[in-house]
C-alpha cells in the first residue's frame, strides 16, 4: 500500500468521524483559530520527528562512516556505503512513521475536543 492510500484511507475515516458533528444548517463547529492552533502543533511536531529522525540517521550513517575513515583496510567500501543507505533509511521511516502519528493523535484528540463541547 502506498502512503497515498494509507492518507486517502485516512481522510475518508476522519470525514467520516467529523460528518456528524456538523449542525444541521452546514455550520461548521470549529472556528479557524482552533483549525490554525491545532495545525501549528501538527506541524511543530513535524519538526520534532524530522530532528529525532535525523539525529538517528546521522548516529547510524555517522558510524558506518567513522569506522571507514578511521581503518579503511578493516572494512569494505561497499559495507560503509550499505551502512549509510541504512541509516538515512531508517531515519526516513522514523520521520515518516512520527508525522504521519502526530496528525492522526492531534486529530482525533481534536475530534474528542470538540464532541465534549457537544
Amino acid at each position: 500500500m502506498t502512503r497515498f492510500h494509507v492518507l486517502n484511507g485516512l481522510i475518508a475515516n476522519l470525514y467520516a468521524q467529523v460528518q456528524p458533528l456538523l449542525r444541521k444548517g452546514g455550520e461548521r463547529l470549529v472556528s479557524w483559530g482552533y483549525a490554525f492552533k491545532r495545525g501549528g502543533i501538527i506541524w511543530l511536531w513535524t519538526i520534532v520527528w524530522g530532528i529525532i529522525g535525523s539525529v538517528i540517521a546521522l548516529l547510524i550513517s555517522g558510524g558506518s562512516l567513522l569506522l571507514l575513515i578511521s581503518d579503511p583496510s578493516s572494512t569494505t567500501l561497499a559495507g560503509s556505503i550499505i551502512g549509510i543507505v541504512v541509516g538515512i533509511i531508517v531515519g526516513a521511516l522514523i520521520t515518516s512513521i512520527g508525522n504521519y502519528a502526530a496528525i492522526v493523535k492531534i486529530t482525533l484528540d481534536s475530534i474528542e475536543e470538540t464532541k465534549k463541547q457537544l
